[in-house]
């Protein structure tokens, strides 16, 4: 009898383990249900509209140095300048910007006058300036006198070759050298008004220096500016004085404002009204 109730005993126990393991294997294929449940993607709704994926887009950033960045923010804010002047003046006018009298200056002010001096009037801004060696050839574009008159076929009929009929200058206390000597010469040979703030004042050419231990060097003024007239030396360590002083706010970059350019286009019209065939003649 003691064996049949331990053997009683045991098989109860074992259906016991039993009850618990399929209980158990139950709960864990209700989780597996659940789980799957929710790995399964939901309804979403329908797809995205055209427009709503226009609205992105994928941009690429590349890092410069800093030489590539500004050379890049000063073509940018040439670009700028330039099309404001179109819009104010309706396309009469159109503006170039010389950075400085050497080779680059040269290359920029070549490929801007192919499309901004066919405009009636032309705005020259040499603020900034450092200087060089430029001001003959520019000079020589800006001093032709037509000698002809090219008729096409389509179109109306333009002096040859073309020179705009209006010009102004630029200029402000950050036009140095031979900036000055384009200035002062711009003055005497009567090419238009002068706009801006007094130029740096130092025109003695410099073709030499001699460096030191530290990393610096000393120049050697080697070619002194005579002016014609009254003025003899006085450009140097007085510069240029425009003809319409304009002042530049000091809240006026952050504006992006810009009085002297603005200036500037209204000298620029006024001269077409004023004058309409002055130079062409």
């Amino acid at each position: 009898q003691q064996q049949q109730q331990q053997q009683q005993q045991q098989q109860h126990h074992h259906h016991h383990q039993g009850d618990q393991g399929s209980q158990s294997s139950k709960k864990s294929k209700r989780k597996r249900n659940r789980g799957n449940q929710q790995d399964k993607p939901k309804d979403v709704g329908p797809p995205p509209r055209r427009e709503d994926q226009l609205a992105w887009r994928a941009v690429r950033v590349r890092c410069c140095d800093q030489s590539t960045e500004q050379n890049a923010r000063y073509i940018d804010a040439v670009r700028r300048n330039a099309e404001l002047v179109a819009e104010r003046t309706s396309n009469k006018c159109g503006y170039l910007h010389i950075p400085s009298m050497d080779t680059r200056g040269w290359a920029l002010f070549s490929k801007s006058f192919l499309v901004q001096g066919e405009r009636e009037a032309l705005i020259i801004d040499v603020r900034g300036n450092e200087g060089g060696n430029l001001t003959e050839q520019l000079l020589e574009k800006l001093c032709k006198k037509p000698v002809a008159i090219s008729f096409p076929r389509f179109g109306r009929p333009t002096p040859f070759p073309h020179t705009p009929r209006a010009l102004v200058l630029l200029v402000d206390q950050t036009s140095a050298s031979d900036s000055e000597v384009f200035a002062h010469s711009f003055r005497a040979l009567k090419l238009g008004p002068i706009i801006g703030r007094q130029t740096w004042g130092g025109v003695t050419g410099i073709t030499r220096e001699t460096p030191l231990v530290d990393g610096s060097s000393v120049t050697h003024p080697s070619v002194a500016f005579y002016a014609q007239g009254d003025q003899g030396f006085g450009v140097e360590n007085r510069g240029v004085p425009p003809d319409h002083v304009v002042e530049i706010p000091p809240f006026a970059p952050a504006k992006d404002a810009d009085p002297q350019l603005l200036a500037g286009i209204e000298a620029a019209m006024a001269q077409l009204l004023d004058v309409p065939a002055q130079r062409s003649q």
